[in-house]
């Protein structure tokens, strides 16, 4: 029930006055370290997992930013990766999961006040980025016309035992037959029971929302948002950068029942004089969107009465903030 009831303060927005993050981790006074690349940031009970784009791929640190392990070579043995995208939680047995879709597997640890190498386990399909894991069902992404893949484990073996829902776009280019690989790419959320997923199509500024008991999808797109510029080039797609020099992609995607609330990073050569870094969507149960703020940090998750922030430039960081809200 501890576990469950982070995994509730991940996807809950806290609604407070913001204040000034206490650094823990990296930032200009490399507190406790420097941070590297930062791929994912997930907060858990009395954790902070880091990935990281280079090896040593996984830290850990405490809530006070303490470093607790660092884990994770290169390799393709156990507990080695070859490029590590995303964590998640399994809720059935709060163990830790990491994608490495350069390996296409996934390598699974037990969360004590270390994480403990449990297993390595072989995925069916490559290029898996992101899932949404209870117990032996598995949800993913696709690179076809099929809103997710749901695998079945069996002996530390997934196998696929279904496709559902189907990918839409309200782009121009919506008939193109290479489009359906550019949408609903993730990062993405879903419910305990895998019953509804929602996924960012980042490269045209929408948000997918399916259901297993309905064929639909809904496309919703973002507001004001600026994505990469996606157009026809022979029988290919060619992605290029917006005119004004940055563009807008989807960091984060949780989904509680507020609704759905997303992060989005400025990205590209004029990024970093563009002004804040983030901004923080959140859309309401009813379609309507109630939230749409810029931010110089983002809400990695809370525990213990603490919010702790991501920070990507000037310089990566991770803070905390005690009831209030990331700056």
């Amino acid at each position: 029930m501890r576990m469950r009831r982070v995994l509730i303060a991940l996807l809950v927005a806290v609604r407070a006055q913001t204040q000034e993050v206490e650094v823990l981790v990296g930032g200009e006074a490399e507190r406790n370290g420097v941070l590297g690349d930062v791929r994912h940031v997930l907060v858990l009970a009395r954790q902070l997992v880091v990935l990281e784009r280079q090896p040593p791929f996984l830290h850990v640190f405490s809530t006070t930013g303490r470093r607790v392990q660092t884990l994770g070579r290169s390799g393709g043995g156990p507990g080695e990766f070859r490029a590590p995208y995303s964590l998640a939680v399994d809720p059935t047995d709060t163990s830790l999961v990491v994608f490495d879709p350069a390996g296409a597997r996934l390598t699974r640890y037990r969360i004590t006040d270390t994480l403990a190498l449990l297993r390595t386990e072989r995925l069916p399909s490559p290029n898996v980025r992101y899932g949404c894991l209870a117990g032996d069902r598995l949800l993913t992404p696709t690179e076809d016309t099929a809103l997710v893949r749901e695998f079945r484990r069996a002996n530390d073996a997934w196998t696929l035992d279904r496709s559902w829902g189907r990918k839409t776009t309200a782009h121009p280019l919506a008939q193109h037959p290479l489009m359906w690989s550019r949408l609903g790419f993730g990062p993405m959320a879903c419910t305990v029971a895998l019953d509804t997923v929602v996924l960012a199509s980042s490269d045209v500024g929408e948000l997918l929302v399916g259901t297993r008991r309905d064929a639909r999808t809904l496309v919703a797109s973002l507001p004001r948002a600026v994505p990469v510029v996606v157009s026809a080039e022979g029988r290919g797609l060619r992605l290029s950068q917006p005119e004004r020099g940055w563009y807008e992609h989807v960091r984060a995607v949780a989904l509680g029942p507020d609704g759905i609330r997303l992060v989005l990073e400025r990205a590209g050569q004029k990024a970093e004089v563009a002004g804040s870094a983030f901004r923080v969507l959140a859309r309401a149960p009813d379609g309507t969107w109630r939230r749409d703020e810029a931010r110089e940090w983002f809400a990695g998750g809370a525990t213990g009465g603490s919010v702790y922030c991501v920070q990507s430039v000037p310089v990566p960081a991770i803070g905390r903030v005690v009831r209030g809200e990331c700056p």
